[in-house]
């Protein structure tokens, strides 16, 4: 998608995150402020050249 619709000035990315709290080693899930300010990041002109990119919010889930 990132692809096909970056020619138009249209930028796709994705939050994700886990519901394995055993497994994430800050030993929490991310609260709705934390997840939002990513998304306002992407929505932002901040994050102008980003597209097709996965921002993991995971609590370092992804680190194993």
């Amino acid at each position: 998608m990132a692809a096909e619709w970056a020619p138009y000035g249209v930028r796709v990315n994705a939050v994700t995150s886990n519901i394995w709290l055993s497994n994430i080693p800050m030993a929490r899930f991310g609260q709705t402020n934390e997840i939002a300010s990513i998304v306002l990041f992407l929505a932002s002109d901040a994050s102008s050249l980003m597209t097709g990119s996965i921002v993991e919010a995971d609590g370092g889930y992804t680190v194993w």
